[in-house]
């Protein structure tokens, strides 16, 4: 009888194990947890025993949210073990229920070889974004897992996060009320968010940017809002034998790289986007207003400072997407962070002199009154980016 009792029991645990790899396994690949009975499934079907229990997308949630705590556990003690040094990274967001939620990642040396990582360790709902409220979710999340202010007294050693007052506030942010309690941090404003921030004062500075962006953001409301004129702009792109790129917006709240992602698009889709709107502008099943609309875009598209300004920009985003990619790393470091900015800067230096790539191509391009087989004209609507404002402001 025990025998039988200690097979069951065996039986038991492989099939909660199989059910908590394929938990896992949803939650690392970032999938819905809906995908779980449809994963069960499968692997009846492929022969697994997976029992009969725990096969729904609510226990899917619960598994993962046991295994995370887990998780926490088991690092939380390797870094109260190990005496680790930590950096703190906070940033506030919000969830689709309009709730305010803090991110809580932690910045130190794990594992056997003691390489220094960036890693997500909790998030936690906040009654309200004001500094103290902030500050104490945080240190609360921290102390949950073992991590208490004694602790954090002895090896807290930075605190980082982005520019907003309630975080770093000279008076009462978060920075200075840490440390009011720990005096001997540093306190960082995070390098990511430094490039946005630098990025969205040129764009007060230098004149015809925003003209730029507002008309990338006409491109985006005519195709994102309008599946009708998806449909139209890819079939003019497959008669030109061109792969369609999505065109998003441009210098939004979100990382550079984004916004390099569409001026690459609008750069590869120039083709498509000039047949499409020479077609709807003529187009007798569209009102008037509507063919003046696609007129005017396709006049601002063969413009030259428009085709000058594409290729100044692109060359500016190629290497601040470069730049934010890199930063973006788990693994970077303030000397190697540094460097790549240097880098970063000296290569904008130059380019103000010496044109980049796509710059050159769109200065002979205005040359030649004629850009990627299609005729451009000289009109004083569209305002030209200084590159050398631009480049060095």
């Amino acid at each position: 009888m025990d025998e039988k009792i200690s097979e069951i029991a065996l039986s038991e645990s492989d099939q909660t194990q199989k059910i908590f790899r394929t938990a896992h396994l949803i939650s690392k690949n970032q999938r819905p947890y809906t995908d779980m009975p449809k994963l069960v499934d499968l692997q009846v079907i492929n022969g697994v025993d997976l029992g009969r229990i725990l096969h729904t997308n609510v226990s899917c949630t619960q598994i993962i949210d046991h295994i995370a705590s887990e998780m926490r556990i088991k690092l939380a003690k390797c870094i109260i073990e190990n005496g680790t040094k930590l950096c703190i990274l906070v940033d506030e967001s919000t969830t689709l229920s309009r709730k305010s939620m803090l991110v809580i990642c932690l910045r130190c040396a794990i594992g056997e070889l003691g390489e220094i990582n960036t890693f997500f360790f909790d998030i936690v709902e906040l009654n309200n974004t004001s500094a103290v409220s902030v500050k104490g979710s945080m240190l609360q999340a921290l102390e949950k897992y073992g991590i208490n202010f004694e602790f954090l007294k002895k090896n807290l050693i930075a605190f980082v996060s982005d520019g907003a007052s309630n975080m770093l506030g000279r008076k009462s942010g978060v920075g200075t009320l840490l440390k009011n309690d720990f005096p001997n941090i540093i306190t960082w404003h995070c390098c990511n968010h430094r490039l946005e921030l630098a990025v969205n004062d040129t764009l007060k500075e230098v004149s015809g940017l925003n003209h730029f962006q507002s008309f990338i953001e006409k491109l985006y409301a005519t195709y994102h809002m309008s599946p009708k004129n998806t449909s139209e702009l890819r079939e003019c792109a497959a008669s030109l034998e061109k792969q369609l790129l999505t065109i998003g917006k441009i210098f939004t709240i979100r990382w550079v790289a984004s916004s390099q992602r569409t001026v690459k698009a609008v750069w590869n889709n120039y083709e498509a986007l000039f047949k499409h709107f020479s077609y709807a502008s003529t187009d007798t099943c569209r009102d008037s207003r509507e063919r003046a609309k696609y007129n005017g875009l396709k006049n601002i598209l063969t413009s030259n400072n428009f085709v000058h300004n594409l290729g100044v920009l692109y060359d500016a985003l190629i290497e601040l997407s470069d730049l934010s990619i890199q930063l973006q790393k788990r693994d970077m470091t303030l000397p190697a962070a540094h460097k790549s900015i240097q880098r970063t800067i000296r290569v904008l230096e130059s380019m103000a002199s010496i044109p980049g790539p796509k710059c050159q191509e769109v200065i002979s391009a205005c040359e030649n009154r004629e850009f990627k087989n299609i005729q451009i004209y000289s009109k004083t609507s569209v305002i030209k980016v200084q590159m050398g404002q631009f480049l060095q402001v």
